[in-house]
């Protein structure tokens, strides 16, 4: 697939998806004939469990359930209904194989594996000409899974009483959005303060969930102190000191506290404990397949969180359908040994990882002679050369992944090989590199360790999160007998996922390490592209309290003191990192999309600032061998094999 040309069509001017529905399923796209706004026979089939409801008046029919235009899903098998998913979680938070994170749940837009962008949760959209305002166009007559409308005042509620109130905590959206406008109860329109094309692309994975974009409002209302002036007085017979509180207890998403809160996802919750969540089927999901049979088929999930170890044993014991997320490649020989005697299929599909581990030196460590050596570019090319990537790939990944630099995929429009897999620091040459450490005055003792310019030993600290990234504790094991034979002391620290967050902005970090994205699409929307947040943490704070000024979203005033708040860059770092930024507004694979994106990738690779290990090592994912509809390649927006869990409402029991 040509990835410059691909949605190149689709951002240079204003677009109108006219179908209701989509005819690309788990191989097509959004393009070519839309799907008819029914199925053929013109009524709609149900899960029997959900038939029983009905007959007994707890629901309503399914043709009243869906919408007026449901989405119909073309998928590859049409499925059978019923049966319960036993699946596996090693950590408690949405992070897992078929639990409560977005891409489990539907997006505003869908894109198929050729590129092409269709309806989804959303049967249209507007792309302004200008690129200064996107319109979604909602299905009439669409509900929560409680059975209320589910409308555009849903997205006006999450921009201006949650993101815009002070006293909510929840995840922001582009600075780029200036207004949002319900111009009836089935459109909602994003004004832009400067021309934002990419907007479309957020429609199309987790950024257009209701994380994000739109929540519950008729819900979650009631705590609010807007619509409820009673509200602080029902946060303290609840519990809590005030309306906030309440309020967040509620509408939180990470983790999930309130299981009542409606969703239009699949499934929605029925328990959650310290060690199940359990999931039924959603009553009122949009979708519909196209013999006009309501998704999922699935009756239903049961999620237990068990230790990595019992996870492993979990799927050779057989006792689960599908794993994938917590499924490593560094126990693919143990899963293919046991795939007979467990009764389950292991399928590899190719990776999306520009870089599995790879590391990051705090270029603003608060010691000044660490400072100046994580910021010499000598010191990191020398610790990029005194890495075994092979032994890497062959030892924490069975020889599947690429030895490479962390960078772009190659199927990237502007890759370049040269700052990958054919850069001039992904080699092994211990040698050079203790030749070149030498040369920076780290003369070792009689110990054989290294010292700073003022003699002291040189201890790094390696951070990382299981959470963000599964089986990677090998690697970084590895990883640390290199850098000791180099002659430093070196600890790998697992982080909690609670604090993760905290501890790679921090700046007192040492090296942080985590996977790089090296999809097109993922590198061109993050605005923290490569992690130079985590990198630099005190130039990007002053950075993006800049931008924020900038763009009017803050002034001078907002800040302690009227003074940005981090460190002010360098003049080359301040201007590159600023246009790795700005790429989010331009035209998406346009030339100077293009120019830019070389520029800025080029600019990353010549000053290694991210050291990587391998890369593209492929996804893990297992099932039974009567699960149907299973995936065999990522969608163009993947990330991670997270958003394998975008295929779960399609699964079924054969």
């Amino acid at each position: 697939m040509n990835t410059r040309l691909f949605l190149a069509s689709l951002v240079t001017a204003a677009i109108l998806i006219t179908g209701t529905a989509w005819a690309g399923g788990q191989e097509d796209g959004g393009g070519g004939e839309a799907a008819a706004a029914t199925v053929a026979s013109g009524t709609y089939n149900e899960a029997p469990m959900l038939a029983t409801m009905v007959a007994s008046g707890e629901l309503p029919p399914v043709d009243d359930r869906l919408p007026v235009e449901p989405m119909v899903l073309e998928v590859a098998e049409v499925g059978n209904y019923g049966g319960t998913f036993f699946v596996f979680a090693t950590n408690n938070s949405p992070w897992n194989d078929l639990t409560e994170e977005p891409s489990r749940g539907p997006t505003l837009l869908r894109m198929g594996l050729d590129g092409q962008i269709g309806p989804d949760v959303a049967k249209g959209y507007l792309l302004a000409p200008d690129n200064m305002s996107f319109t979604l166009f909602l299905r009439e007559g669409m509900k929560w899974s409680d059975g209320s409308p589910f409308t555009a005042h849903d997205f006006t509620f999450k921009f201006y009483d949650m993101f815009k109130q002070d006293e909510v905590e929840t995840w922001g959206i582009r600075s780029q959005v200036d207004e949002v406008v319900a111009v009836d109860d089935y459109t909602v329109r994003y004004d832009f303060s400067r021309p934002f094309p990419a907007f479309l692309l957020d429609m199309v994975h987790w950024r257009s969930s209701d994380w994000m974009l739109y929540s519950p409002k008729e819900y979650l209302s009631k705590w609010h102190i807007t619509y409820n002036e009673d509200a602080n007085t029902l946060a303290k017979e609840e519990g809590f000191e005030n309306w906030g509180e309440a309020f967040n207890n509620h509408a939180s998403f990470r983790p999930t506290h309130d299981i009542e809160r409606p969703r239009v996802d699949p499934w929605m919750f029925t328990e959650q404990t310290t060690t199940i969540r359990a999931f039924v089927r959603n009553p009122f999901f949009h979708q519909v397949d196209q013999a006009g049979n309501q998704l999922p088929y699935v009756d239903k999930i049961v999620s237990e969180l068990v230790e990595k170890e019992t996870y492993d044993l979990k799927i050779i014991a057989g006792e689960a359908d599908v794993a994938f997320l917590s499924a490593t490649l560094d126990n693919y020989t143990l899963y293919k040994q046991n795939e007979e005697a467990g009764n389950y299929v292991v399928t590899l599909i190719p990776g999306v990882e520009g870089n599995e581990a790879s590391y990051g030196f705090n270029l603003n460590h608060p010691d000044p002679v660490r400072r100046e050596l994580y910021n010499n570019i000598k010191f990191r090319q020398a610790m990029s050369l005194g890495i075994d990537r092979d032994e890497v790939n062959r030892v924490a990944f069975s020889g599947f992944a690429t030895p490479r630099q962390a960078s772009v995929l190659p199927g990237t429009s502007y890759y370049q090989a040269e700052w990958a897999e054919e850069n001039p620091y992904v080699g092994y040459d211990p040698d050079e590199a203790n030749r070149m450490l030498d040369e920076l005055g780290l003369a070792r003792g009689s110990d054989g360790l290294r010292r700073d310019s003022e003699g002291r030993t040189i201890l790094l600290t390696i951070e990382y999160s299981s959470i963000i990234h599964q089986g990677i504790a090998l690697a970084h094991e590895l990883v640390k007998e290199f850098w000791e034979d180099l002659g430093f002391e070196v600890q790998v620290k697992e982080v909690g996922g609670n604090i993760w967050g905290e501890r790679r902005q921090s700046p007192d970090t040492d090296v942080i390490s985590g996977p790089v994205h090296g999809i097109e699409m993922y590198t061109f929307l993050s605005r923290y592209t490569f992690g130079f947040s985590v990198r630099a943490p005190l130039w990007w704070l002053w950075l993006d309290a800049q931008d924020r000024v900038e763009s009017g979203v803050a002034s001078l005033d907002d800040f302690e003191g009227g003074v940005l708040p981090g460190e002010e860059p360098p003049d080359e770092i301040k201007e590159m990192l600023t246009m790795g930024r700005n790429r989010i507004n331009l035209v998406y694979n346009s030339d100077e999309y293009f120019d830019a994106s070389t520029q800025y990738l080029g600019w990353l690779s010549d000053n290694l600032f991210t050291i990587g290990t391998v890369g593209m090592s492929p996804m893990v994912f297992i099932a039974r061998p009567n699960v149907g509809n299973t995936p065999d390649a990522p969608h163009p927006w993947f990330e991670e094999a997270l958003n394998l869990n975008y295929f779960a409402a399609q699964f079924f029991y054969k």
